[in-house]
């Protein structure tokens, strides 16, 4: 604001304002330089809040003849905006599958909900997104700054195979009060029918890059390729988990799509016997779609006497088998055409409760025959109260 000080007398007119709080919000701008008979001078006043509340303060500037008194007042106002859809800073983008060299996007839109303009800034804060061969990165949005309400695209190109890209994507405004973050994955392959869902051992982020590069077979892609799958609950007799993986066929518009398939090793005897299943164990791909593979562990009541839950102490199993993928386009890069993961399950067990085993044995005596059995002497009704 611009505040206009006249001099109507006939003498310099000095100005000496008295200083302002330092926390308050107001500053002056100009020089407090004095004022020549019949001149003016203008003084400039900047309101600078630092919290959202309503400001006041009283400014005096004295003279040769006297003092001028100034009420200064402002209003400070949190920038504020929202995201469409409204839960896009509370879960995480999935920018999906696919393959190397090509593109996914997602979008949202930013609304300015201020009563004045509002620039913003998308920003990259962290990660586990591995940078490209090439120059671009593995993720950006278009645009990446702006300051209207418009829609946003993130893009998502990765040049090579890594299955853990992860980043947070931060949306930056002036005088921001919270962080709004929304986070980023997804995942990137150089054959046509994959694996996710489980963690991958000794993810080589060199080698990679280096058989992207290349562009051929080599003696690595011939050896089998290791995942562990964990449970993320814990089981007990009586109470089962389970977890799962998903098992896609990728549809390129560079490499084409061709039918593929997926098959899980039949599961031992001793396997069975310990509580292990899994639902689907063979089944085709078309291209461009995905399959759940759930394994569950429902652990037995009777456990046996080499285990430690057998002594009520809670111990990691384990299952071991091969999944083989077939097809998809471009196929495995192995002389058979076939990728072979080595799957190991891991489940937490607890000894079983002993909530758990009333709650069993009650179940178990209502489905026995004798429960079940008709004419069987019910609870006699009392009589009832006479008037």
């Amino acid at each position: 604001k611009c505040i206009t000080v006249s001099n109507l007398s006939s003498e310099d007119m000095p100005l000496r304002p008295k200083l302002l709080d330092p926390f308050g919000g107001f500053r002056v701008l100009s020089a407090m330089r004095s004022v020549p008979p019949g001149g003016e001078r203008r003084l400039f006043i900047d309101f600078q809040p630092v919290m959202a509340k309503k400001y006041r303060e009283l400014w005096t500037v004295r003279t040769g003849r006297g003092s001028m008194r100034v009420v200064l007042r402002g209003e400070g106002i949190c920038p504020s905006f929202r995201l469409e859809p409204e839960d896009t800073s509370q879960k995480t983008i999935d920018m999906g599958d696919i393959f190397k060299g090509e593109k996914s996007e997602r979008t949202f839109k930013i609304h300015n909900t201020s009563p004045f303009d509002l620039p913003y800034s998308l920003v990259f804060t962290g990660g586990v997104a591995q940078p490209n061969i090439g120059p671009l990165p593995p993720f950006y949005t278009r645009p990446a700054e702006g300051g209207e309400s418009h829609e946003v695209a993130v893009v998502f190109a990765p040049d090579h195979e890594f299955p853990y890209h992860q980043q947070v994507l931060e949306v930056k405004v002036p005088n921001q009060q919270e962080m709004c973050a929304i986070r980023l994955k997804g995942r990137c392959w150089e054959e046509g029918m994959y694996v996710s869902g489980g963690e991958w051992h000794r993810i080589e982020e060199d080698v990679q890059k280096q058989r992207s590069l290349l562009g051929e077979r080599t003696a690595a892609d011939e050896l089998p390729r290791q995942m562990t799958l964990t449970c993320r609950s814990i089981a007990r007799p009586g109470k089962p988990a389970s977890c799962s993986l998903v098992v896609g066929n990728l549809k390129s518009t560079q490499a084409g799509a061709a039918n593929g398939e997926y098959q899980v090793s039949d599961l031992s005897a001793a396997d069975k016997a310990k509580g292990w299943n899994v639902d689907v164990p063979k089944a085709a791909i078309p291209p461009g779609t995905h399959k759940q593979v759930v394994f569950t562990f429902s652990p037995p009541w009777e456990q046996p006497p080499d285990s430690l839950v057998h002594f009520e102490i809670s111990e990691w199993q384990e299952l071991k088998v091969d999944v083989l993928l077939k097809g998809g386009a471009p196929p495995p890069r192995t002389a058979s055409s076939t990728r072979q993961i080595l799957l190991t399950v891991r489940c937490f067990l607890e000894p079983a409760r002993e909530e758990d085993k009333i709650a069993a044995e009650a179940e178990a005596r209502l489905n026995s025959p004798e429960g079940r059995k008709p004419g069987s002497p019910s609870k006699k009704a009392s009589p009832g109260r006479k008037r």
